[in-house]
């Protein structure tokens, strides 16, 4: 399931009654140390072995 900045300020009014603007809520999750930024997907054909080749600036031969 994917939030919104948006959402989230909605759910948060809804449930506690407290609003916040985007940019409150942004700066309220930065404080909490919290990200709303999600992990980038893997690429379905990446290489475990390759990347490992790679982060030890070694090349992989195929």
């Amino acid at each position: 399931m994917r939030w919104r900045i948006v959402d989230l300020c909605r759910w948060v009014e809804e449930r506690w009654g407290v609003s916040y603007s985007e940019t409150g809520m942004l700066r309220l999750l930065w404080s909490l140390e919290l990200s709303h930024r999600k992990t980038r997907p893997r690429h379905p054909q990446s290489s475990e072995k390759a990347q490992r080749a790679f982060k030890k600036g070694g090349l992989l031969l195929a």
